[in-house]
This record gives structure tokens, sequence and C-alpha cells, in this order.
């Protein structure tokens, strides 16, 4: 389970500490397609994404790894870089209407 205790499995957007924002788009089957906000598509393949275990996602395009914790203070998902701690991205996940 996610952070926010519903599967990792969802659609997400991710807002950066400067403003932009990237939509996220996690399968069951451990696939993930992220959109930035000039419609650019990248694909990877993901794991973790609880608590416990670090998302990481590793990219089809480079084939380079980057891992994130997950965490949920006062009802706000922060996703923050292993290998990075001052990028940190606050998580919304997307409900359909």
């Amino acid at each position: 389970m996610a952070v926010d205790g519903q599967p990792v499995a969802g659609d997400y957007t991710v807002t950066a500490a400067d403003g932009s924002t990237m939509s996220v788009t996690l399968t069951e089957d451990g696939k993930a397609t992220y959109t930035n906000a000039d419609g650019e598509v990248s694909t990877g393949t993901y794991t973790g994404g609880t608590a416990e275990e670090p998302y990481c996602v590793t990219s089809d395009e480079s084939g380079n790894q980057a891992c994130y914790a997950q965490s949920m203070v006062d009802g706000v998902w922060t996703s923050t870089a292993v290998d990075d701690p001052e990028s940190v991205g606050t998580v919304t996940r997307v409900v359909a209407e």
C-alpha cells in the first residue's frame, strides 16, 4: 500500500519545489508513465512506493534508476530523492470523478 493507504498503482500529480508539475501513471504490473508540463512523455518500470520501501523507477530511455522515500505528514504526501534529500515533491493522487 502507498502511504495514503491505497494501492500504489494509480494516477498522480507531482509538484516540485519550483512549482512545476508532472503527471504520473503507475500500473499494477510495474510500469510507469510520466508526462511533464510540456507534454513530453517518458516511461519506465517501478518497484516499491510504500512507507517501508522507497519508490524506485528505472527509465526505459536511459536505463538509469532513481529512488524516492515516501512519507505522509499531516495529510501531505512527500516524495524525497534518496540521493538528493533537497529534491522533494508533493504527491497528489488523482481520483476519477
